[in-house]
């Protein structure tokens, strides 16, 4: 394909791509909403923010942001599986790759990883998209960026809060 080229994409095509794009957006405001919040440098420090921002979040109610936050992160990690899982979408694909997004439970250090982290997964998801539309095979597709995905999660497996503190929260956030 040449400069000037173009190349005929079909409305679902066009949906994706757009869905991608919209994911990105929402993912720097959402981010931005939260990061004021996020002001623990440890991990005890992080139990306890996550416990006062689930409180005065879902309980108090004086900081709708959170509330916010967290519906969106949902919906992030809900597109950014579509576009990577291979079959049918269960629970435990959003879960994964709502781990690998900033929360409540997040230090500044950690929130810092997993953005950094979704900005590589949007890239990698974003480049596999691209040569998708230009008619480069699925499976090929699937060889070239899978490794590059794989390598990305693991590195956003190391930023994950531990699963007993994370039961911790989630048990604050549904009070």
């Amino acid at each position: 394909m040449r400069k000037g080229d173009y190349i005929e994409i079909s409305d679902v095509q066009m949906a994706n791509w757009n869905k991608l794009q919209t994911a990105k957006g929402q993912a720097k405001l959402a981010f931005d909403e939260i990061r004021p919040f996020l002001t623990a440098k440890t991990g005890p420090e992080a139990i306890s923010q996550a416990g006062r921002l689930a409180y005065r979040g879902n309980v108090k109610g004086d900081l709708p942001e959170i509330r916010a936050f967290n519906a969106m992160k949902d919906a992030l990690a809900s597109i950014m599986a579509r576009f990577v899982e291979v079959g049918v979408l269960t629970n435990s694909d959003v879960s994964r790759w709502s781990a690998t997004l900033p929360g409540v439970t997040d230090t500044k250090g950690s929130f810092a990883a997993k953005e950094r982290v979704f900005g590589q997964l949007y890239g990698i998801a974003s480049s596999a998209m691209k040569d998708m539309l230009l008619g480069t095979d699925a499976a090929k597709v699937s060889e070239q960026y899978g490794p590059q995905f794989n390598k990305a999660l693991a590195e956003a497996e190391k930023t994950v809060t531990p699963a007993q503190l994370q039961d911790d929260v989630n048990t604050l956030l549904k009070v």
